[in-house]
């Protein structure tokens, strides 16, 4: 009798596609005031396809400032999806955590529509996290792909590392 591992590869529904960046790769720095894609953090949707997506990305900021991370989506359909993004905005040895969050709710949009949350820091170059979670009812082939923006163009955002992961499940 075939394990459920077995069953799971053979169906293709719950297969999960995951993306790593590792600081050892190079960090990556984000100086545009508009959204700009994260090298190595996306992945791709089948056209019908029902899918669960989340990730992490740890960063710093070089500037102090406004910053904000997003996503791009592919074509949704009726059923649309859900997007929760969660970006820690100060962190420090003596200092509490402060989180900003954001949420959308997409119905049949077209591809390449972005979701964004943004927060500003003061302090600078103290490592930080984004979290983001997403379901995402496809209706056309295409890329879930994480992106990062700063608040003034020549602003730093240094990528330090981060995953996304996906699972079709539909």
């Amino acid at each position: 009798m075939p394990t459920v591992s077995d069953l799971l590869s053979a169906t293709g529904k719950i297969n999960p596609e995951v993306r790593v960046r590792l600081g050892s790769q190079s960090i990556v720095t984000v100086s545009a005031a508009t959204l700009t894609d994260i090298p190595s953090l996306s992945v791709s949707c089948a056209a019908g396809g029902v899918y669960l997506v989340d990730g992490k990305v740890h960063f710093e900021a070089g500037t102090s400032g406004g910053f904000a991370f997003g996503c791009s989506v592919p074509a949704l359909a009726p059923g649309g999806g859900d997007i929760f993004m969660e970006v820690t905005s100060i962190i420090a040895q003596n200092a509490a955590a402060a989180t900003a969050f954001g949420r959308a709710a997409m119905s049949a949009v077209a591809a390449s529509q972005t979701a964004v949350v943004s927060t500003s820091i003061a302090a600078i170059n103290s490592p930080r996290g984004m979290r983001f979670d997403a379901m995402l009812d496809v209706s056309a082939a295409g890329s879930f792909q994480l992106m990062a923006r700063t608040s003034v163009a020549g602003a730093g955002l240094n990528i330090i590392s981060g995953y996304i992961r996906s699972f079709r499940i539909g």
